[in-house]
């Protein structure tokens, strides 16, 4: 999929478009790091752990716990994003053609 995805990209956009997409992509990548908070390998075992003792109703609350956290922390970092959108564009990738760039990749971060 991603490799029709780039193909798709490279014959409708420029060169700088290109770089510029991915550039973004990269920055997003790499916050995408934070908002997972390494709840997940936790969510495993606890899981399995409780699963084993059947307790359910733990299960069921670390699940929301969880998922809660990182949907509040999506919601911090796309807000982020969103607020420093100009600086980002005119400071960090050069062009003004980022910030609705990031904007879309902001809410994009927040809702997957």
């Amino acid at each position: 999929m991603g490799y029709f995805v780039r193909l798709i990209l490279t014959r409708n956009i420029t060169t700088e478009e290109y770089g510029l997409f991915y550039s973004a992509i990269a920055l997003f990548g790499l916050c995408a790091i934070f908002k997972e908070l390494g709840l997940n390998h936790a969510l495993v075992k606890y899981v399995s752990e409780y699963r084993v003792k059947k307790q359910y109703g733990i299960i069921k609350g670390i699940m929301i716990t969880v998922f809660s956290l990182q949907f509040l922390t999506s919601i911090v970092v796309a807000g982020l994003f969103w607020i420093f959108a100009d600086y980002l564009a005119i400071n960090y990738f050069h062009t003004e053609k980022a910030i609705i760039l990031i904007k879309i990749l902001a809410v994009m971060f927040m809702v997957f």
